[in-house]
């Protein structure tokens, strides 16, 4: 994925998380990507799917994001998720 490194590199991870919202992570990760190269940083993108049924995490893995699949409901419950598995900076 482009603006993606191994881990030992990474400058930033960026956190998404996720539930239904096939429809906007397309925009979100161009978003994202866009940014990273703005700022010349390397990084990776980890999309915390919180239990979606509309082909999410499908889509995330399609469009090159890291998923993470988080069983427990609520917004907190995946932004934690997403950042124990963040690798930048280590």
């Amino acid at each position: 994925m482009e603006g993606q490194t191994p881990s030992a590199a990474l400058e930033l991870s960026v956190v998404l998380p996720c539930l239904n919202e096939v429809e906007t992570l397309p925009g979100c990760l161009d978003r994202v990507r866009s940014a990273l190269r703005t700022g010349g940083l390397t990084g990776e993108i980890i999309v915390a799917d919180n239990g979606s049924t509309h082909g999410s995490p499908e889509a995330a893995a399609g469009l090159g994001a890291k998923v993470l699949h988080v069983p427990p409901r609520g917004y907190g419950n995946a932004v934690e998720a997403g950042v124990a598995v963040a690798t930048a900076g280590e």
